[in-house]
């Protein structure tokens, strides 16, 4: 893990068995981690300590959403059941019934009246959380690894193992979009909204593609790996949507999302990391292994990538990019001005060349319309001896066809002028 050596680990938390989901709850101040246990258990972030009792799951539990509120936690389990319940008392409100597989993603809507849930029965439904009512069934060709509401709710995207993602309206269950990518996570940890139009999906091969979902475009794709073995990987985003982390087995990466470049530290584990979660204070916990690490990305990424989005008014006096960052941004754009100077020294050095060009084009014009006049004179000349003597308008027809030559030269001479003058 040498490249983590300078970085400070915030805590590790003993997780009790394998960890399938994390989550981050109370303004971030506490951790949901749920897996192979069977229960999901609250961590407080501060010293890395159980709070509240345990919450049984009935099964593995796979998968966990927060509601955008912080009043519900939901979460799916290997038995095939969606379950609910209250952040607060940790008491059971609801059980969603109809999936006969297990349930490996979950997700709320960002008002909090709808769930989604993806099976290894190949559907994902959408349910309504205050009666448990299914509202809509919409049947795969594989196993359904994520589902993810859009920002706004209306958007509902799904990643089959291996196959395709799919877009889809979150009212009426209309299929929109397919995107033939092969995602390659377990526990919906492979579908990430920038916003209502643009998705990021982590693919089996280990690249990250990221879609126009109302043109249905891929505008790029990188690889985060080049080992060209397909393993399991997990993307989250940031609030202010500046970077991406992104997993690759065992290790765990960062990219800016406009250069698409790497940033800052990699984090990496000797065992699997099945699952990532970010805060809004840009802490980051890793579900690997049996474990629940915690970073702060203050301390690993450059500090542009880590502030909150605020209100214009709200926003500090403070930049957020160091002085060294400053320097340099000075000093690129001196650069960038040399450029200009040396672009705008060729451009008038070319614009005098086509000036002498044009100069020497108005004198061959000129050199032709005296000898077209020559040949006119000539030409009248030789009508009139063709009817007195033969002999000399012979003369002259030769001295005619001898200018008519010199002519079409001259003539070639001003197209090669001409295109000199439009090229």
């Amino acid at each position: 893990m040498t490249s983590q050596q300078n970085v400070r680990k915030t805590i590790e938390i003993d997780g009790r068995d394998d960890i399938h989901s994390v989550a981050f709850l109370m303004e971030g101040k506490h951790i949901l981690s749920g897996g192979q246990e069977e229960k999901i258990r609250r961590w407080r972030l501060q010293d890395g300590k159980e709070v509240a009792r345990p919450i049984g799951a009935g099964g593995w539990a796979n998968t966990i959403a927060i509601s955008k509120d912080g009043k519900w936690i939901v979460g799916g389990s290997d038995g095939g059941r969606v379950l609910v319940w209250s952040v607060e008392s940790h008491e059971r409100v609801g059980e969603l019934r109809g999936h006969r597989e297990g349930v490996y993603a979950v997700d709320i809507s960002p008002d909090g009246t709808k769930i989604a849930s993806g099976s290894w029965d190949k559907t994902a439904y959408i349910w309504k959380r205050s009666t448990g009512e299914r509202l809509l069934t919409l049947r795969h060709d594989n196993w359904v690894a994520a589902v993810k509401f859009s920002p706004n709710g209306r958007l509902l995207a799904t990643a089959t193992w291996g196959r395709s993602v799919r877009i889809y309206h979150s009212e009426d269950g209309h299929l929109l979009r397919e995107f033939l990518i092969q995602p390659g996570s377990t526990f919906n940890q492979c579908l990430a909204w920038k916003d209502d139009t643009h998705l990021y999906v982590i693919s089996l091969d280990g690249r990250i593609h990221h879609i126009d979902v109302s043109t249905g475009e891929t505008l790029s794709r990188w690889l985060i790996r080049t080992d060209g073995v397909e393993k399991r990987g997990c993307i989250a985003l940031p609030n202010n949507r500046s970077f991406i982390a992104a997993s690759a087995h065992s290790s765990i990466s960062f990219w800016d999302l406009t250069t698409r470049t790497k940033i800052g530290s990699d984090i990496d584990y000797d065992d699997l990391v099945w699952t990532i979660a970010i805060s809004e204070n840009y802490d980051i916990a890793i579900g690997h292994g049996k474990k629940i690490t915690v970073w702060n990305l203050g301390d690993i990424l450059p500090s542009r990538y880590v502030h909150k989005n605020v209100d214009p008014g709200e926003r500090p006096l403070t930049s957020p990019h160091t002085q060294a960052e400053i320097i340099d941004l000075k000093k690129a754009m001196r650069e960038l001005r040399d450029q200009l100077t040396v672009l705008q020294g060729r451009h008038e050095g070319q614009s005098r060349e086509l000036a002498l060009a044009q100069k020497e084009l108005e004198t061959l014009k000129s050199s032709i319309k005296a000898k077209d006049h020559q040949i006119d004179i000539l030409t009248a000349d030789v009508d009139h001896w063709k009817r007195f003597d033969a002999a000399k308008a012979e003369d002259l027809a030769a001295a005619h066809r001898e200018l008519e030559e010199r002519r079409r030269d001259s003539e070639e001479l001003i197209a090669v002028g001409e295109e000199l003058q439009f090229s």
